[in-house]
Order: C-alpha cells, then sequence, then structure tokens
C-alpha cells in the first residue's frame, strides 16, 4: 500500500463561493486547513494516474471540482464536506482511482482517502437474452446497449465479442505475457463500422443489436416451437454472418471484422452460459493492425491447445462493459470467473435454456425521465434474471 500527502488550495473563488453556500455557519468566515492523505491499492502508485481530480460538496449540495496535483495547500471555510478524489489510470480507456470521505471542518484537520480501481464506462449492456426461446432454435438471441452517460456517445468502433469460456485456466491465463487478453473463440467478432461520429448514441438512449432482426415469434410458429421467442423484426442492428446464413434481414449489418468458424450459424451462443464483451480499440491501434493475421492480437492459445485455431484477442483494457452469463447448473465450489476482477468480479447464475426469459440490469437511479442503470463490474449484482424477452 502506499500513502502519497496532498495538499490542495481551492482558488479564490472557490472560497467565495462556499462562504455564500454555508451561510448558517456562526463562524462563515473562518477558514481552516484541510490536509488530504490518499491510499493507492496494492500495485499502484502516483505514476499509474494523471488528470487527477478533486471534488467537494458542501452539506447543501454546493458541488465544486479543480484540477489537483500534490503539495499544494488547502483552505475551506468552516462546514461539513464530501471530499473525493478521481484519477484516470494511465493505458486504460475507462479504468480509474476512486474514493471519497466525509469531514466536518471546525479546526485544521487531516482526512484520508482510500482509492479503489474501478471501470467507469459510458456504454454497457442494458439486457441480453442468449437462451433461447424454444429448443435448438438459437437465431433469436439479442443484446441492448445503452448510453449510461450524460454526453453523447458514438459507437462507432465499437466491438462486441464473447471471450472463450473456460472451466480451468487456458493458456491465456496461465501465461505471464498475456493474462489480460481475452480470446474470441470459437466464432466471430463484430464491430459497428463508422468514420467516428456517424452513430450517435444519446444519454440515456439504447440500440438493440439482434442476431436476426426478424420477428421470431412467427418464426417459432412456422417451426413448430412454442412461440416464446420474441418479435426483433424492429431490431437497430443485426449480426449477419454471411458464411452461415442464408437470409440478410433489413436491419443494417455489424461488421465481422473476425471469424475462425464458419460452422457457428449465429453469434454468442449462450445457452449454458456465456461472457460477452464490449470494447473500443485504443485511438493509436487501426481495425486493420488489429486483425493482421501475423499482427499482436491474432494468436493460437500459448503454451497449449490446438495450433489450427487462431483467436482475436482483445486486451482489458479496450473493456467498456464484461458481462457473464453462468451455466444454469453450475457448481458454486467449482465455478472460476471468465474475467479478470476490474472487468467483472462475478458472473451472473443465468436463465435455464429455451424459456425466452433475458437478463437486465438493474436501475441504479433516476432522475426525472432518467434511468441511470448500475454498474459495479459485477455481473451477479448488477443484473437480474428471469426477464422477459420481448422488446
Amino acid at each position: 500500500m502506499m500513502s502519497s500527502r496532498l495538499l490542495i488550495m481551492l482558488v479564490a473563488w472557490a472560497t467565495v463561493v462556499f462562504v455564500v453556500s454555508c451561510g448558517d455557519h456562526d463562524n462563515k468566515d473562518v477558514t481552516y486547513r484541510l490536509c488530504v492523505d490518499v491510499v493507492y491499492p496494492t500495485g499502484f502508485t502516483p505514476d499509474d494516474v494523471e488528470a487527477a481530480t478533486l471534488t467537494i460538496t458542501n452539506e447543501i449540495g454546493a458541488t465544486m471540482q479543480e484540477a489537483w496535483t500534490a503539495d499544494k495547500p488547502i483552505e475551506l471555510v468552516a462546514g461539513t464536506y464530501t471530499v473525493k478524489v478521481k484519477a484516470k489510470v494511465k493505458g486504460e480507456n475507462y479504468g480509474f482511482l476512486v474514493g471519497e470521505a466525509m469531514v466536518v471542518l471546525d479546526a485544521d484537520k487531516s482526512v484520508c482517502i482510500t482509492l479503489a480501481k474501478v471501470q467507469e464506462s459510458p456504454l454497457v449492456f442494458k439486457r441480453l437474452y442468449v437462451n433461447g426461446g424454444y429448443e435448438f432454435y438459437m437465431r433469436d438471441s439479442y443484446f441492448e446497449i445503452v448510453n449510461n452517460s450524460d454526453e453523447v456517445q458514438y459507437l462507432d468502433g465499437v466491438i462486441i465479442t464473447a471471450p472463450m469460456n473456460n472451466k480451468s485456466p487456458n493458456g491465456w491465463q496461465t501465461s505471464d505475457d498475456f493474462k489480460d487478453y481475452y480470446a474470441c473463440g470459437l466464432g466471430c467478432v463484430v464491430m459497428f463500422s463508422g468514420n467516428g461520429n456517424d452513430y450517435p448514441l444519446k444519454p440515456g438512449e439504447s440500440v438493440v443489436v439482434a442476431n436476426d432482426a426478424a420477428n421470431h415469434t412467427e418464426l417459432g410458429k412456422e417451426n413448430g416451437g412454442d412461440a416464446v421467442s420474441p418479435d426483433l423484426s424492429t431490431a437497430d442492428w443485426e449480426i449477419y454472418l454471411d458464411y452461415a446464413q442464408d437470409v440478410d434481414y433489413a436491419a443494417p449489418n455489424l461488421h465481422v471484422i473476425f471469424h475462425n468458424n464458419d460452422q457457428m450459424f449465429a453469434f454468442g451462443l449462450g445457452v449454458a452460459g456465456r461472457g460477452y464483451v464490449l470494447a473500443r480499440l485504443p485511438q493509436e491501434l487501426s481495425v486493420e493492425d488489429f486483425i493482421r493475421a501475423d499482427g499482436d492480437y491474432v494468436m493460437t492459445e500459448p503454451n497449449r491447445g490446438n495450433p489450427l485455431v487462431s483467436y482475436l484477442c482483445v486486451r482489458s483494457s479496450w473493456v467498456l462493459d464484461a458481462v457473464e452469463t453462468r451455466a444454469f447448473d453450475a457448481d458454486d465450489e467449482g465455478y472460476r470467473p471468465l474475467f479478470l476482477a476490474n472487468d467483472d468480479m462475478d458472473g451472473i447464475k443465468g436463465n435455464a435454456p429455451y424459456l425466452g426469459n433475458a437478463i437486465q440490469r438493474k436501475v441504479a437511479r433516476t432522475v426525472g425521465h432518467r434511468v441511470y442503470y448500475q454498474d459495479t463490474n459485477n455481473s451477479a449484482n448488477d443484473f437480474i434474471v428471469g426477464v422477459d424477452a420481448a422488446l
């Protein structure tokens, strides 16, 4: 563990704001010195973070935010404050160290804030339906993606993939060089095409990506099923595999950037449990370089595995969201998480096959008409099962 003393001086205008806001205090014009001690998680030092901010909120909700660096003085008028520190982890798109503490400032004091590693993604899975509406009919699955932030996000360049499952450590997890790699197999990796701002998604909006953008309720009846499958004819996108499917429905297609099994007729089949990832490539890595057969991310399983099968690997630091649905009859004692803890700490025990049920992310809060969804990087905590899959 590592501690760093942070002494921060709020600028003059900030002090004025809090003098006005804290008008109920008799000693409102008295200022005190506050020292902020920060304890970094194991494995992190100040050199591992950047773009650090200090956010201070008083008891009536007035909030201010300042960039901070070490070894600067801090002064506040008397009052009760929530003090938050947040710093971006270098080299990670959505990794942050965050922590907060409350302090009653009625004298010169010190406050200690313990930081924790979190992922704060603007795009997350809202709902996943992968269990099928009737036996062996596997084309009715879909993935709903929501903008969980307060700013417009762009789907351009966002990847959806289903990493290789494992009951025991695979070659990537046991290799010193590739522990943070997730291997796509057996199947394909798909991506929203675009030039960077072609596909905007407003705050709170979501899109549905279907395997087949068709009315599966009707197709289920035609195929002798019990018609539990949802109608996906209004889906926003679909995953059309031209090497394995006959019908290309009306919804626009995601771009298949890699596949390693021509016999896999649908994307991300997960009746018995599967993991799913939303990711975005770092700006310095082009799609062309990412999928190069002789590049850094197309590889066979390290140290062991079938040398005839190659996988496209996504790095943990690129992950927007990771969700694991565990096999409905999995042995709890024998369960091994698929993802690293900073991406998803624990899988959720999924729905039984062929019941037409989805899993859906819990609501964290509602502000007016806007819904924010829970994202603690723990599928078991963030999702509920048994949700009707109908759109």
